[in-house]
């Protein structure tokens, strides 16, 4: 539903980045996917205008660390 009404969302992008890289590959999991999908995120982080002052801010530094541990 998320997705569906916000599907530039970063937050999106980064909860599922966190379950792919997670995720052991035996269960559909991929370090190098999850990677993809963090890099993802930050770039959408880059550009993205929240729809209210309401709306949720948190998720940016989450992504910038989480890149910066795995040396991408």
């Amino acid at each position: 539903a998320a997705e569906k009404m916000d599907p530039e969302n970063p937050r999106i992008t980064l909860l599922k980045a966190e379950d792919t890289y997670y995720t052991p590959e035996q269960f559909g999991g991929s370090k190098e996917k999850g990677i993809e999908l963090f890099k993802k995120a930050q770039a959408q982080f880059a550009v993205y205008k929240s729809t209210s002052a309401l709306s949720p801010s948190w998720g940016k530094a989450e992504v910038d660390y989480f890149l910066s541990q795995v040396g991408k």
